[in-house]
């Protein structure tokens, strides 16, 4: 696995900053997109290291470690949502594999009705 690049996207009351990281050896497997609530990216880093045969994609949910949310913006499930597509969107890397852990799993059922598009079904 690839030393990470972060990035950042600009969203509605937040800038959400995510990783990713590249495979050493390129393969057919889609990219995962592993992300919680309220967990940062920094809390998944041991998993990460399990998927070294695909690019693999987290992030700092608003508010939390190195992504910005301001006072008062509202956080919802759609919220969270919206902000998961921005990332994928961003980092041009979709439709994704989705590892989703505590909220971040509850919220990814916001994601896929507002954009299937972004994960991969099959």
């Amino acid at each position: 696995m690839t030393d990470p690049i972060t990035s950042t996207v600009h969203a509605p009351g937040a800038v959400l900053a995510f990783d990713v990281r590249e495979p050493q050896t390129p393969s057919d497997h889609r990219p995962v997109f592993i992300f919680g609530s309220p967990m940062g990216a920094s809390g998944f880093e041991q998993l990460v290291r399990h998927f070294d045969d695909r690019t693999v994609i987290t992030y700092d949910p608003r508010g939390m470690e190195r992504s910005t949310r301001e006072p008062e913006s509202e956080l919802t499930a759609e919220v969270h949502a919206d902000d998961y597509h921005r990332v994928v969107e961003a980092a041009g890397l979709g439709p994704v594999d989705a590892f989703g852990s505590s909220g971040g799993a509850m919220c990814a059922l916001a994601w896929v009705v507002a954009h299937p598009e972004d994960v991969a079904t099959s």
